[in-house]
């Protein structure tokens, strides 16, 4: 019995993948973190890689993109807007700023987890991060809140940060879109 197959997805302009291929990169995200596929060492940083660059292509730009920047955005203005801040010079931040330096700290933070911990001779001690360990059938929560923050927010920081910021985490989705392909045929 052969099993129909629908037509591959087109690939938007912008994008790496398709839809389709999106959602593959998900679900082996997720199954590699939840079946603790391959070895700790390296099954964190795949499972980050793919989630990190399933969220960035297929949310990035999305409703729920700028509804998420919008509320963390008003709750950040809500802070800085409160009597007791009145006469503060910092009340008159601009939030979203102050919300891209959260972005870039995340990205320090990941940046710890998924690179060697012998390189900490030379960067210092953020390179032996790592992500909590999981166990079989269960997922990383911290693993995919840290993907979902970059994979989300990845745009929000300009000039020089949002250069690496952004620059990263697209050069990280351009390398793992042809996992799809590759694996079950998918764009």
């Amino acid at each position: 019995m052969m099993l129909a197959v629908a037509a591959p997805s087109p690939i938007a302009e912008g994008h790496y993948m398709s839809p389709t291929g999106v959602g593959v990169l998900f679900l082996l995200a997720f199954v590699v973190d939840f079946l603790s596929v391959f070895p700790v060492w390296i099954r964190d940083r795949i499972a980050f890689s793919f989630a990190t660059a399933a969220i960035w292509e297929g949310f990035n730009g999305s409703v729920i993109d700028s509804w998420t920047i919008g509320k963390l955005i008003d709750g950040l203005q809500w802070c800085l807007d409160r009597e007791v801040m009145s006469g503060a010079y910092i009340a008159g931040a601009v939030p979203a700023v102050l919300l891209s330096i959260g972005v870039f700290a995340v990205w320090l933070y990941c940046l710890g987890c998924i690179l060697p911990a012998k390189l900490s001779k030379k960067a210092g001690r953020v390179m032996t991060i790592s992500f909590s360990q999981s166990g079989l059938f269960q997922i990383n929560a911290r693993l995919w809140i840290l993907a979902a923050v970059l994979g989300l927010f990845a745009d929000l920081p300009r000039a020089a940060l949002g250069i690496v910021v952004e620059g990263s985490v697209d050069s990280l989705t351009a390398f793992v879109a042809p996992v799809p392909l590759f694996l079950v045929g998918v764009v």
